[in-house]
């Protein structure tokens, strides 16, 4: 699965002639465009999806304790503690 994130460039004046079509060309896609000014990016379109999609990872890397479960649970995986599917589904049931 491909998931890097496309960026192209876009100045100021032609992201203003295409504003109401850059919705549809972002809409489900890993796509932003930075908007450049005299050659100097000022802003980010994205989809709102993507938005908030980066916006809840920043929050779980900012959070200490999400963090440490995190990477206890990465150590256990690479240390073989985990729990096969089928008897967490059997816990699950009960």
């Amino acid at each position: 699965m491909d998931t890097a994130i496309k960026v192209d460039d876009i100045q100021i004046t032609n992201a203003r002639e295409r504003l109401t079509k850059l919705p549809s060309e972002v809409e489900g896609k890993l796509q932003v465009f930075k908007v450049t000014s005299k050659n100097q990016p000022v802003l980010a379109l994205m989809s709102w999806e993507l938005y908030e999609s980066i916006t809840a990872t920043l929050e779980i890397l900012a959070d200490p304790e999400l963090m440490t479960i995190l990477k206890k649970s990465e150590d256990d995986i690479k240390s073989g503690k985990t729990i096969p599917w089928i008897d967490t589904k059997k816990q699950l049931s009960k």
